[in-house]
C-alpha cells in the first residue's frame, strides 16, 4: 500500500522453549512449497507436430511448508548439538508483529573473528502443530 510505514527490526526479541536467544541482531523468515510433482492433464497443450511434438508439462505441489525462521544473536549459542530437533514454543516480536508457534530447532551455529564479538545463529522450522 502506498504511504504505509515501512516496518523495521528495532527491538527484535526472540525466545525458544522459554529461553531468550539473547541480544538478537537479525532474522530471516521463509515460506515455500514442497518439491513439485509433474503431471500431464488430458487437455495438455501440444507444441509442434510429428517427431518434433512436445507436451507442455504442468506442476503441482503436494504440500506447502509450514515455514522456517532463522535468528542471529550476539554471544555463544545457548542451544548446542544435543538440542537439535528439540520442539518448543518459538516466540518473537518484530515490526509490531508478535508470533508464538510450535517449532523445532534445526541449526545452531557460532562464528567469530579476532577482535570481534562471538555471534550465534539459530534456525527453526514450524511444526504445524498449532
Amino acid at each position: 500500500m502506498p504511504g504505509s510505514p515501512i516496518p523495521d527490526a528495532q527491538g527484535l526479541t526472540a525466545s525458544f522453549a522459554g529461553v531468550s536467544l539473547g541480544p538478537v541482531t537479525g532474522f530471516d523468515a521463509e515460506h515455500a512449497a514442497s518439491t513439485p510433482y509433474e503431471f500431464t492433464p488430458a487437455g495438455a497443450t501440444i507444441v509442434g507436430s510429428g517427431l518434433n511434438s512436445r507436451v507442455v508439462r504442468q506442476l503441482n505441489w503436494a504440500a506447502v511448508d509450514n515455514g522456517t525462521v532463522s535468528f542471529r544473536a550476539l554471544g555463544n549459542p545457548i542451544f548446542v548439538a544435543s538440542d537439535m530437533g528439540l520442539r518448543g514454543t518459538l516466540a518473537f516480536a518484530v515490526g509490531g508483529v508478535s508470533v508464538s508457534r510450535t517449532a523445532a530447532i534445526t541449526r545452531s551455529q557460532r562464528a567469530g573473528e579476532t577482535g570481534g564479538i562471538i555471534q550465534s545463529a539459530y534456525s527453526f522450522v514450524f511444526t504445524g502443530e498449532d
